[in-house]
């Protein structure tokens, strides 16, 4: 049984209908490739991971928190393409390789960048798909590393993780049209990679204090 707002992690067709809260809560139950997760585990500790060795009484609040995250992102209907929830995947595939290993993945790799061609060539993956979804798998190839590793290379290269970095980008293009075009907010939304509108409006909301509209020159508000 789980703990209260638990997580199940279960290979990829796995039943867990027999899975239950010891508490009154909801349970967060994770599918993964035992494949694909394994060779995760191995590109970030150096190949030290042999085999997936789970610990069923972890007791982890920031892997509860994450997804927990992951829960309310699904039921908000957003659709902010894939970048947010590999972000999302990719701490928590961190903080489960940590529990396996018994120490810290950032260990003998807390400084590693990405290099300035495969950063250039991320750079301009990001720059040619904005106006649709950005798979961080994807732009993981132009380095040749596991997702995972990937992410927090480019956050140590970038300074900021790969889902903020693409969403400065859709932010940058967003108030380059708004004040270069006469589109519709909708139609410039949609341009730069918002699921919507009033998505836009929210992140312009959050990152600038004023709304799309008000952002416009010549704006009334």
């Amino acid at each position: 049984m789980t703990p209260k707002n638990g997580c199940v992690f279960a290979p990829a067709g796995a039943d867990c209908r027999e899975v239950s809260s010891a508490q009154t809560g909801e349970t967060v139950f994770i599918s993964y490739d035992p494949g694909k997760m394994l060779s995760q585990a191995q590109s970030v500790s150096n190949g030290s991971l042999r085999e997936l060795c789970f610990a069923s009484d972890l007791i982890d609040p920031a892997i509860g928190a994450l997804a927990q995250e992951m829960r309310r992102y699904f039921l908000s209907g957003r659709v902010e393409g894939e970048a947010y929830m590999e972000h999302l995947v990719s701490c928590i595939e961190l903080r489960l390789i940590a529990s396996m290993t018994g120490r810290s993945m950032s260990v003998g790799r807390e400084n590693e960048r990405i290099s300035k061609h495969e950063f250039d060539a991320a750079r301009a993956a990001i720059e040619d798909r904005l106006e649709g979804p950005i798979s961080v798998t994807d732009l993981a190839l132009y380095s040749g590393m596991a997702t995972t590793r990937f992410a927090k290379a480019f956050r140590n290269t970038a300074g900021i993780s790969v889902y903020q970095y693409i969403l400065d980008r859709r932010i940058a293009r967003a108030t380059n049209l708004l004040v270069s075009q006469s589109d519709s907010l909708a139609d410039i939304a949609y341009a730069c990679g918002f699921s919507s509108q009033a998505h836009m409006t929210t992140v312009f909301g959050k990152k600038l204090g004023v709304t799309p509209g008000q952002y416009r020159p010549d704006s009334t508000g």
